[in-house]
């Protein structure tokens, strides 16, 4: 079982003890039933991690005012929730090509500057992406890990709001705590991750969703004047 059932094990087990399933269980063999009460925990954590994903949602109003804004702002082409797939997680290429877009829409000038940007595994990303992707990484936006770029992998809510507040206040210093703290604080002073997932340094490690980086990037954009 990972830390993370653990922690949830207490919330969880209190709505399986009454569920029926449980109770039948009690009539198998012990590994039978315990089986079955891992098989309804893992079930019951993934609706609660769901759950604790998507708080943001509960806003459509702003997630479609922050859609239509980055979108006329040419951060992105689509411009309804559905096309913009809202609720999926985003690649690195992609995000990378979300934020260095904010940054040239706004005409913000970062504090970082990187000439080694020729990943190996460029050819993975989108073919159309590949040359703002490393120019997000000259920005000093984006870095590679071990090497690579990794532009098919999901970004995280730490990474996300690192790369925010790089463009933000520059370059922090990464060594202390979490990576990501330094960046979170400036976020925090600026109040534009209320009721998005990244207010919680536990979903540090949870995929951001595209809804999130949109609303991310509307708040930011009203605080620094529309």
């Amino acid at each position: 079982m990972t830390f993370k059932k653990i922690i949830a094990l207490s919330s969880v087990f209190v709505l399986l003890s009454s569920s029926f399933p449980l109770q039948a269980a009690t009539t198998q063999t012990n590994d039978e039933a315990l089986n079955t009460i891992f098989q309804l925990l893992d079930e019951e954590l993934a609706k609660w991690e769901q759950d604790s994903i998507y708080k943001y949602a509960n806003n459509d109003k702003e997630l479609e005012t922050a859609i239509a804004t980055i979108y006329a702002m040419g951060i992105t082409k689509f411009n309804t929730r559905e096309t913009f797939m809202a609720d999926q997680a985003i690649r690195r290429d992609e995000a990378a090509t979300m934020f260095y877009r904010f940054v040239t829409s706004k005409q913000l000038s970062t504090s970082t500057v990187n000439t080694d940007c020729d990943f190996p595994d460029l050819s993975e990303a989108h073919s159309d992406l590949i040359q703002v992707v490393k120019d997000s990484c000259k920005a000093g936006l984006f870095y590679g890990a071990y090497g690579m770029f990794l532009p098919t992998s999901p970004i995280t809510n730490a990474q996300a709001i690192t790369v925010m507040a790089r463009i933000l206040d520059g370059k922090k210093d990464e060594s202390v705590g979490h990576r990501a703290d330094n960046y979170y604080d400036v976020m925090a002073r600026m109040g534009v991750m209320t009721s998005l997932a990244m207010k919680d340094k536990r979903n540090y490690g949870v995929n951001i969703v595209r809804g999130d980086i949109a609303i991310m990037l509307y708040r930011v954009n009203n605080e620094l004047g529309g």
